[in-house]
């Protein structure tokens, strides 16, 4: 139940990468995510949402994250043991690996701060 912890995490972290369903980012559940992501965040709150690009998925959840209001930033380069298995796969694995699919990016979505209320 998102309500009972709404504005009271300073960092959440999503990963999907154990399967081959994208189930984090379903067309019906997108926005879902992103406005609970939103909700659960404290003010400059960060979540880390490990994704692969699965075709257009990833850039639809990254832009209706920005439309709710988070600061969104993409790394592809974000810990060299990891890359280093990516780069291996790449030439090793092409059979068997897509990078679409297999590789997962980070994606780190930031709350940025409440507005002020002046009220008189």
């Amino acid at each position: 139940m998102v309500s009972v912890h709404v504005g009271f995490h300073d960092v959440l972290h999503s990963s999907r990468c154990l399967d081959n369903r994208p189930s984090l980012f379903l067309d019906q559940y997108r926005a879902c995510l992103v406005d609970a992501i939103r909700r659960l965040l404290q003010p400059n709150g960060m979540a880390l949402v490990f994704a692969p690009l699965r075709g257009e998925t990833l850039r639809l959840f990254c832009q209706l994250a920005q439309k709710a209001g988070l600061y969104v930033s993409q790394h592809q380069q974000y810990d060299a043991q990891v890359m280093d298995v990516h780069l291996k796969m790449l030439r090793e694995g092409k059979e068997t690996y897509d990078e679409n699919i297999h590789y997962p990016l980070l994606i780190t979505l930031t709350k940025g701060p409440q507005p002020v209320s002046h009220t008189q």
